[in-house]
């Protein structure tokens, strides 16, 4: 398979309808009362040491905040579209929380070659509203072509003993959970060892931290810069892609996820929140 990244934001994707339907979830996300969940990841940007399981109160503003933006979830939707192999495909996503993403993923796969989607959650709350949200989704508009799992629990417990089990390579992967330093590597490495040989791994929120863009830049050095792109959304590193089909050695590629007015007004926040 050969995707062009360069025109993946330009490309058509259509089915409107339910775009605006997952834009909606989203949006009713922030209406939710607060309610606690399991957290194993970092507390904040500069915190790359926090491991183990910790309680934490979740709002709706957060998750919405936490979740997929329409203008993010449409670039999924269409990349997953667009990973064909000329059969079904097989796609992963680590960290799920309320299957914004994941329903974005589905609807691209859907209107692909269709397929298998797994998702992993280490919030058994938050996991119980993604599988309602990605239920409701496949049953309203009745993509009978896809079908997806999700999966509870610590990564630690959970990611491991299901790449083992993988008798089908993975073709599309999307990092989201966890942002530490370590573990996005061995997530990396994990997934990277049964990806298709024309397969694509996404890390999202690559320049979260220190600690984060220090990941991808090893990730970079590990698969040569040539197979990878560099997403910018407001003139911030945002999501990193390696392409497995692509010649390692060759030029940095980098791309924006925005246009320049958007850019302008999101440094603009930025130069007000500081004064």
């Amino acid at each position: 398979m050969t995707i062009r990244f360069d025109e993946l934001q330009k490309a058509d994707f259509g089915q409107r309808d339910i775009l605006r339907y997952i834009a909606d979830v989203r949006n009713r996300l922030s209406l939710l009362s607060d309610f606690p969940i399991v957290s194993y990841g970092p507390s904040g940007p500069r915190d790359n040491q926090t491991a183990g399981e910790r309680r934490q109160l979740m709002t709706g503003i957060q998750l919405k905040r936490a979740s997929t933006n329409p203008a993010q979830g449409l670039w999924l939707a269409k990349l997953a579209q667009q990973v064909s192999v000329n059969t079904p495909i097989h796609v992963l996503e680590l960290g799920t929380a309320a299957g914004v993403s994941g329903m974005y993923l589905l609807v691209g796969m859907a209107q692909g070659t269709g397929g298998h989607f797994v998702t992993f959650e280490g919030s058994y709350e938050l996991a119980q509203l993604a599988e309602n949200n990605l239920r409701s989704l496949v049953n309203k508009y009745e993509l009978g072509n896809v079908t997806y799992q999700v999966i509870v629990g610590d990564f630690g417990v959970t990611f491991d003993p299901y790449i083992q089990t993988l008798t089908n390579p993975l073709h599309l992967a999307f990092i989201d959970g966890n942002h530490r330093e370590e573990a996005t590597l061995d997530y990396h490495t994990f997934v990277r060892d049964v990806m298709d040989r024309r397969g694509i791994i996404v890390h999202d929120d690559i320049g979260w931290s220190d600690g984060m863009y220090r990941a991808w830049r090893t990730i970079q050095g590990m698969e040569g810069v040539g197979r990878t792109v560099e997403l910018y959304l407001g003139n911030r590193p945002s999501r990193g892609i390696v392409d497995m089909s692509s010649d390692p050695v060759g030029p940095a590629k980098t791309m924006h996820l925005d246009g320049v007015f958007e850019r302008f007004g999101r440094s603009a926040k930025r130069l007000l929140k500081r004064h």
